[in-house]
């Protein structure tokens, strides 16, 4: 067997492999004799067919299945031989046999990048503050004061920013091409709602009871709804009601409605959830300034199956309507996460950081829904969708994390 080896990218290694003819031969004769003694062919017992009929029925099928075989072999035995390790399935390709020179094939495949780390430890970072400003916990007790807000019929005036409305809503929906119609009755609008499209509250504006009022628009290509991306929607409002937004007092009875004593308290309260808040995004961005460090210090192209395996997703989110800006956006975010991982494996390779089942079971139980299933079932579950080697490997790189934060130093 010749082997010639030939790197077709950082991460790409491509064998071409000639085989004697000998080794292809020896298994056609062998397939030949085992099809004899177990094909079903009709008029023959089996293990009886002559070999002529065996030949002139599989000759075709026996020929391309030795060659596999062959191939399936020696592509092994090479990566041994080379002492490669593959992170991808092999794709063979011009393969070639002539019975007097032999079999010659191409087999393309990927292998994790050789990476020598700099030094990461002591990567300099700038810590966010996670104490709760006053402003902010003003603006968390305006969400609850709004949260118990009553709405108050009003019908001499047009609607203002922060009103309701009621309205019978009808919608032409382009799809394929044909606008169709849909009906809805007595629908509630918060014209103070974030996620209500800017084209429908503009013409909400000053609405009073019996008006109606049309409004049109063309959903981005990465809504969140996929039934509305892309779409061109035309709205018909028919204002039913409109109502005035009244907020209760912020005080000791406003807080008891939270079971709480005091206003105080609420405020003691509504500081340390901030707190926490805080605190769990400081420790996501101080993570992605490490990550970000660690990609500025090691240079290198992730293997393309990777960057695959994080982009699919990406795009089935955003769906079929996507123009080349998001596409590249996504492009980036998912070659991003491919070199976190990469980088964040090779580190626990080198300083042997590895989790402890009681630590799986410890991350496993943190979600709700896994705790009430109970461990073991919770184990069972995510084994037989697939997903329990990708959570236990992510559950191992945020253990490198937590070590690299350990290691930080503050930044100016």
């Amino acid at each position: 067997m010749k082997i010639k080896v030939e790197e077709t990218g950082s991460c790409e290694r491509a064998l071409e492999i000639t085989m004697p003819p000998e080794q292809v031969k020896e298994r056609i004769t062998k397939l030949y004799t085992h099809y004899q003694h177990t094909a079903d062919i009709k008029g023959f017992r089996k293990g009886k067919i002559p070999m002529d009929i065996i030949k002139s029925r599989f000759e075709k099928t026996i020929r391309d299945e030795a060659i596999n075989d062959v191939i399936g072999k020696a592509y092994k035995e090479a990566l041994k031989e080379k002492n490669f390790s593959p992170i991808s399935q092999g794709i063979v390709k011009d393969t070639n046999f002539k019975e007097e020179e032999g079999l010659s094939f191409k087999v393309m495949f990927e292998i994790a990048p050789d990476i020598k780390l700099s030094d990461y430890k002591g990567i300099s970072v700038k810590s966010p503050s996670t104490e709760p400003s006053k402003k902010e916990i003003k603006n968390s007790l305006s969400m609850l004061q709004n949260s118990k807000a009553m709405y108050i019929p009003v019908s001499t005036r047009g609607a203002k920013d922060d009103d309701m409305i009621l309205a019978d809503y009808e919608v032409l929906k382009e799809e394929r091409g044909v606008l169709r119609k849909n009906k809805v009755s007595n629908y509630t609008i918060l014209l103070d709602n974030p996620e209500l499209p800017k084209e429908i509250k503009d013409k909400l504006i000053n609405a009073m009871p019996g008006d109606s009022r049309k409004a049109s628009l063309r959903y981005p290509s990465d809504f969140k709804d996929e039934s509305l991306r892309g779409q061109l929607i035309e709205y018909t409002f028919s204002i039913n009601e409109v109502k005035e937004k009244k907020l209760p007092p912020v005080d000791d009875e406003f807080a008891r409605n939270f079971g709480l004593k005091s206003l105080s308290e609420l405020e003691t309260q509504t500081k340390e959830m901030l707190k926490k808040e805080k605190e769990k995004d400081s420790k996501a961005k101080i993570d992605t300034q490490i990550i970000n460090s660690l990609i500025k210090d090691n240079s290198f192209d992730p293997p393309r199956i990777i960057v695959g395996a994080y982009l699919e997703p990406l795009i089935k989110r955003v769906g079929k309507e996507m123009d080349d800006k998001t596409r590249k956006n996504l492009e980036e975010i998912a070659i991003w996460r491919a070199k976190r991982e990469i980088l964040l494996d090779e580190i626990a390779k080198v300083e042997k950081i590895e989790l402890k089942e009681e630590e799986i079971k410890s991350r496993l139980m943190e979600n709700e829904e896994w705790k009430h299933m109970g461990y073991d079932s919770a184990v069972k579950e995510l084994k037989k969708d697939g997903f329990y080697t990708l959570l236990v490997e992510e559950f191992g790189r945020e253990k490198v994390l937590d070590f690299l934060r350990s290691q930080v130093k503050e930044g100016k």
